[in-house]
């Protein structure tokens, strides 16, 4: 590919990418076919910082996983958290003293530690699918 189009794509993706990495998608590039750039030029990719935004403040109801296209995985999230919310319902409406107690804050505990980790699992799946977007589109024109 010329030296243009490869400094055009190069710019292009050096947001979603490290610079570690956007080396070696610059050598892929420059190693592809002309034809590739149409269709590098016209991909499509994830942003970061929506992808944290949407866990941040939607991570409730998993938008992030939605906005990567990870549906499965939401949903099982979606009807595993709405689970232990009831199970911590019936634990507090139980009449044990501990059980009642201790069981809803260990439940809560851990959906507040599954929340912080799919804020940071989410930024980092961002990335890797943007990725691998880019280097199987290379893979297709010889890149």
């Amino acid at each position: 590919m010329d030296t243009q189009k490869v400094y055009f794509l190069s710019e292009k993706f050096s947001k979603y990418f490290k610079d570690d990495e956007m080396v070696y998608i610059r050598k892929r590039i420059a190693a592809a076919r002309d034809e590739a750039f149409e269709p590098l030029n016209t991909l499509t990719l994830k942003s970061k910082t929506t992808t944290t935004l949407l866990s941040i403040f939607l991570g409730g109801p998993c938008a992030g996983r939605f906005y990567l296209g990870d549906w499965q995985f939401a949903l099982i999230k979606i009807f595993s958290t709405f689970g232990l919310s009831l199970l911590s319902l019936f634990a507090r409406l139980s009449g044990a003293a501990f059980i009642g107690s201790v069981i809803p804050l260990l439940l809560g505990l851990g959906i507040i530690a599954w929340y912080i980790a799919e804020i940071v699992i989410c930024s980092r799946r961002c990335n890797d699918l943007n990725y691998q977007k880019v280097i199987n589109c290379l893979k297709m024109f010889g890149g």
